[in-house]
C-alpha cells in the first residue's frame, strides 16, 4: 500500500461519521413521519422516502458548505466577523485586527484539501429516497 497516507484514515472517518449521522437523521424523520411496525407498507415507504430525502438535504448541504470553504469563499465574511469581535472585545485584543492579506495567507496555509465525502453521502441518501419513492408508487 504505497499510496496510503495518514490523511486517508480521516477520509474514511468522515465517510463513517457522515453515513451514521445521515442514517440517524433519516430514522428520526421517518419515525416522525409515521414509520412503524403496525403501519401499511405504503405509509412506511413514504416515511422512509421522506426521512432519507431530509437526511440527504442536510448532509449534502453541509458537505457543499465544507467544499466551498476549501476555496476561500468565506474568508472575507470571517475576516469581517473577526473585526467585529475585535471591536466588541478590545480588552482581549489590544493589538487590534491583522491585515486582510495576513489573515488570508494564514487561512490558506491551514486550508485542507477538497472533501467530497459528505456530498456523496448526501447524494446516496437522495438515491435511497428515490428508490423508496419508486416502491411507494408501485
Amino acid at each position: 500500500m504505497s499510496g496510503f497516507k495518514p490523511q486517508d484514515s480521516n477520509a474514511h472517518l468522515l465517510w463513517y461519521i457522515g453515513s451514521g449521522v445521515a442514517l440517524v437523521i433519516a430514522i428520526v424523520v421517518s419515525l416522525i413521519q409515521g414509520l412503524g411496525l403496525g403501519r401499511s407498507a405504503q405509509v412506511n415507504l413514504r416515511a422512509l422516502s421522506d426521512g432519507f430525502f431530509v437526511a440527504g438535504v442536510l448532509v449534502c448541504g453541509v458537505g457543499l458548505l465544507m467544499l466551498i470553504d476549501t476555496t476561500g469563499f468565506f474568508d472575507m465574511l470571517l475576516y469581517g466577523l473577526q473585526g467585529l469581535w475585535h471591536r466588541l472585545t478590545p480588552f482581549l485584543h489590544p493589538k487590534g485586527q491583522e491585515a486582510f492579506y495576513d489573515f488570508k495567507t494564514a487561512r490558506a496555509s491551514r486550508r485542507g484539501k477538497t472533501r467530497w465525502e459528505l456530498v456523496l453521502v448526501g447524494v446516496g441518501c437522495f438515491l435511497i429516497a428515490g428508490i423508496f419513492l419508486i416502491f411507494y408508487y408501485m
